[in-house]
């Protein structure tokens, strides 16, 4: 692709990759308003980009890595397709060391994958994660119907020429992104063999153009999925496909699990002070008990003796609905929308989750929420005596 481009605002005015880097970070930005593949070319190639800076990873990732433990290099200046993160998020300790450990390795023999139950926070721990890093991303929603040139790129009309556009990860691995693979085991494996080489962070050849993209330096290729690539063996993702082997196996797995009862405890503590502690204690209680629910076949084929089944301490109820943390948030969010002190908490609980419900499921979860909260749950927040010295 030529570097050249003419600004169709100020038609008397070439952009070049020398004049642009002589304007400053905001007018370079500035320039991607004019929606003109050429001169996103020409703006997201520029090096400026590319400059990275040596921070203390304590700094940038407090509280959760110790302070003076790791310096890690980050890009220097903030660039116009990194993504603000939800500033409440907490990450899983362990989650948030291996992909440290993987983005910020002197080489990636492997891509990442992360997997795990509907709502464990796959995506975004990586948004989260990219954002700290001020790396740019590029997030692709894959469904089963995507063609691969949503990855490479293809021919568009503007201003009555035709020039090739770059797809999303064409983009990202040729001026350094984090490619994030949403969803990834609903993809065709039309679409999906079209992205063995760029997980595996060889040159790629376009299709159409012939271009061979080398992988930039900074280029990540990262992929979510509820399966770790193997079907679905639960019935819950229907959609979720088995991946082709030779594509799996450009990719370290990194499971993740809903956070622990403390983390959740404290992302609605934090968002929704207006909720008493007791309320919320019982929310996460909830929450805990669904999913223990919904693993307890797993579990108890798991269980090697009598005693270990005993310890694992199952609920009587069996389920097939995931009760996840975003579940659990958007709950407490309409339980303030809708009157934390003069509405039911059943209402905003059936508006989030019980209507939905399917009727083999129903009466488990009903049971689960009676047995947690009894006659509160017909109420609002702080009914009872209990529920006030809980707050």
């Amino acid at each position: 692709m030529t570097n050249t481009a003419t600004a169709t605002a100020q038609p008397t005015q070439v952009i070049t990759a020398e004049t642009a880097r002589q304007m400053s970070n905001e007018q370079l930005v500035k320039l991607l308003d004019l929606k003109n593949p050429m001169i996103e070319d020409i703006v997201y190639g520029d090096p400026r980009w590319s400059e990275m800076e040596e921070v203390d990873a304590g700094e940038i990732f407090e509280p959760h890595v110790p302070k003076g433990m790791l310096k890690i290099a980050r890009p220097k200046h903030r660039h116009p397709n990194c993504i603000d993160s939800n500033p409440t998020y907490i990450p899983q300790r362990e989650v948030l060391r291996s992909v440290l450990a993987w983005w910020c390795a002197s080489s990636r023999k492997l891509s990442m994958f992360m997997f795990g139950e509907t709502g464990t926070g796959k995506t975004e721990m990586l948004l989260w994660f990219a954002d700290r890093m001020n790396w740019p991303v590029s997030l692709t929603a894959v469904n089963e119907s995507m063609r691969p040139e949503k990855s490479q790129g293809s021919y568009v009309l503007f201003n009555g020429k035709t020039p090739f556009r770059y797809g999303s990860v064409a983009k990202a691995m040729k001026y350094g992104w984090c490619q994030i693979m949403d969803e990834c085991d609903k993809g065709s494996g039309d679409f999906l063999s079209k992205l063995h080489t760029p997980a595996e962070y060889k040159p790629w050849q376009l299709d159409d153009t012939g271009e061979i993209i080398k992988p930039h330096a900074n280029f990540r290729f990262c992929a979510t999925a509820n399966t770790n690539g193997g079907g679905d063996t639960t019935g819950r993702y229907h959609t979720s496909q088995r991946l082709d082997e030779a594509f799996r196996r450009r990719f370290a797995f990194v499971k993740c699990d809903y956070p622990s009862a403390a983390i959740e405890d404290a992302l609605i503590a934090t968002s929704y002070p207006e909720i008493s502690k007791l309320t919320r204690r019982k929310m996460v209680k909830l929450a805990t008990e669904m999913r223990m629910a919904l693993r307890a076949p797993q579990l108890e084929a798991q269980a090697t003796s009598p005693e270990a089944l005993n310890n694992l301490q199952l609920p009587d109820e069996r389920l097939s609905c995931a009760f996840s943390t975003r579940v659990l948030v958007a709950w407490a969010d309409y339980m303030k929308v809708f009157g934390v002190k003069t509405v039911p908490l059943k209402e905003s609980f059936d508006f989030v989750f019980g209507n939905s419900l399917d009727e083999e499921d129903e009466p488990a979860v009903y049971s689960i929420v009676q047995r947690i909260f009894g006659e509160s749950f017909n109420h609002v927040d702080g009914w009872s005596d209990g529920s006030t010295s809980g707050k």
